[in-house]
């Protein structure tokens, strides 16, 4: 859906479950960003509640910000996002003002650099959802691992094309898999 206001032409997505319920964000449209589909979020959402409360997340490539928001309407402790477009960490804070979000973190990043100093730290749930076609997946579960950016136990959420084979990785195991018209989305852990 797009919408116009003050600061031009925005596609906004709708948040689905939590204290944000049927509130919509708005994000800049960007070459490659593409917001997690609704029955994607939801499966996800559906995966994660068990454990949800008080998670700490990070959103690696954040885009949009619809999984961020959508994991702190429904109970995640805080998100720390980062991407490579400055205009969509700017939207990201301008939405987490609007809805007084305190408990989100925006920084922008480019991938293959080193995260911000502010994001380093372990966390429960790390999503990655990179540009698609850009083969980067395997490199950066290897940064995950590297840099300890994942609790013990914690999970991280993988989404790809459907066009792309799942990365072979002895690090982690799969917890969840499933595909979506052309995506294809997993929870994995970090292999003991």
């Amino acid at each position: 859906m797009q919408n116009k206001g003050k600061h031009g032409l925005h596609n906004s997505v709708q948040i689905q479950g939590g204290i944000w319920r049927g509130r919509r964000i708005s994000f800049v449209p960007t070459v490659g960003v593409r917001p997690t589909k609704s029955i994607v979020k939801e499966t996800l959402m559906n995966w994660l509640r068990p454990r949800l409360s008080g998670m700490r997340c990070l959103d690696l490539f954040s885009g949009s910000g619809s999984l961020a928001f959508e994991l702190l309407s429904q109970g995640a402790n805080s998100v720390c996002c980062l991407d490579m477009s400055r205009a969509n960490c700017e939207e990201l804070k301008r939405n987490a003002g609007l809805l007084g979000a305190n408990n989100i973190a925006v920084y922008p990043w480019s991938y293959p650099n080193p995260l911000p100093i502010e994001a380093k730290g372990e966390y429960d749930l790390i999503l990655v959802d990179a540009p698609f076609g850009k083969g980067w997946e395997v490199e950066i579960l290897q940064k995950i691992y590297t840099e300890r950016l994942l609790k013990r136990n914690g999970l991280i959420y993988l989404e790809l094309s459907t066009r792309t084979d799942w990365p072979e990785d002895s690090n982690i195991q799969i917890v969840k898999q499933k595909k979506s018209g052309g995506v294809q989305y997993g929870l994995y852990t970090q292999a003991e």
